[in-house]
Parts: structure tokens; C-alpha cells; sequence
């Protein structure tokens, strides 16, 4: 894959889940901004878990692995898919974890967003049911997240498809450990849409 498609990739991945469209304009007679609610159709398919954070228990929720297309025209129209799942803490509202799987022709990435705040340089480890234990190196962040991005070897993708959890962990700034355990169940049938 070249970097070219990877840097595609990477931008198609920030403009579909990171834009965020500024409120200009406001007067002290404006009713005040509600606060960012997932859309309707996220929101009634969240399934409700519990993680661990600084030895604290807090409660995620999850949008569940999602194929999501879009019409790239670079050189000629083209449909591209990736395969996509989200995980939010309820109580502080904001995006834990965001899994991206995208592929173009045979080769596949997996990119991987984090919040702000996390330890550069320790990475994110991954691991399926405490297996196979692998390091992605933190490409770099933005105002909205930290970013990972790997090519996805066909012994790696396939690891999504044979074993039950996907673990991600990562370290915020005080050396926190942050985990995240991740359901594959119905990963082989959101991805046999996308192969």
C-alpha cells in the first residue's frame, strides 16, 4: 500500500467521524447550545458495558461493528468500505476508542483513535483474548483524538475473525492504564459485506 493511499485513508477517516462544525454567531438572547447527543440511529443500537479506568469502573457504550461506505472520485468513481466501531464513556461523553478497518484493493489499515491526553510513547497495545500482543506507535494527535495507523497483514485481519475479544489498552499522561475490551461476535459478518 503506498503512502499516498494510506494518507487517503487516513483523511477519509478524519473527515467521517472527526468534523466538528463551530456554533459562530451566538447572542446572550440565544438559548444555550444542548450538549452533542449521538444521532438517533447510533443511539438506539448502544449496547451498555463496563470498563476499568485508574481502577475505576465506568460504563461505556458501543456502536457495535458498522460497515460504512463512501464514493471516493479520485480517478475514476469508485465505492470504498470500511468496517468501523465506536466506544464512548457515558459519563464523560466523550470518544474512548474508534476502530477503523479500511481497505483498498488487497491491502487493508487499521486505524485506531484515542482521546487526547495519552502517552505518546507507549503506544496502544493490542490483543485478541490475551493473545498475540502487538504495539501501534501513535502517529500523532489532532484537537480531537491521537491517531495509530498500521497495515493490517491478512494473519492480523484475520485474528478479528477467529477469536472473541479485541483488547485495546493505552496510558493517559499520569501512566494511567486505560483497557478496552472489545466484542468480535458479529465482526465475520460485518466483514464478509466489505470483502
Amino acid at each position: 500500500m503506498s503512502k499516498n493511499s494510506k494518507l487517503i485513508y487516513f483523511i477519509n477517516f478524519l473527515i467521517a467521524f472527526f468534523i466538528v462544525i463551530p456554533v459562530f454567531g451566538q447572542t446572550r438572547q440565544s438559548p444555550p447550545v444542548p450538549p452533542v447527543q449521538p444521532p438517533n440511529n447510533v443511539a438506539s443500537t448502544l449496547q451498555q458495558n463496563s470498563g476499568s479506568i485508574q481502577s475505576q469502573s465506568f460504563k461505556i457504550a458501543e456502536t457495535g461493528w458498522k460497515n460504512i461506505c463512501q464514493i471516493v472520485e479520485i480517478e475514476k468513481p469508485r465505492v470504498d468500505c470500511s468496517i468501523v466501531h465506536e466506544t464512548f464513556s457515558v459519563e464523560e461523553k466523550i470518544r474512548m476508542l474508534g476502530i477503523e478497518i479500511s481497505r483498498k484493493d488487497k491491502s487493508r489499515s487499521l486505524i485506531l483513535s484515542t482521546p487526547i491526553g495519552v502517552s505518546l510513547s507507549e503506544g496502544i497495545e493490542i490483543s485478541f483474548d490475551g493473545q498475540n500482543n502487538s504495539k501501534i506507535i501513535i502517529a500523532g494527535c489532532q484537537a480531537t483524538g491521537c491517531f495509530g495507523l498500521v497495515d493490517l497483514s491478512d494473519n492480523l485481519y484475520s485474528n478479528f475473525k477467529k477469536y472473541k475479544i479485541f483488547t485495546v489498552k493505552y496510558n493517559d499522561l499520569n501512566g494511567s492504564g486505560i483497557k478496552i475490551d472489545i466484542s468480535l461476535n458479529n465482526f465475520s459478518l460485518i466483514s464478509s459485506r466489505s470483502d
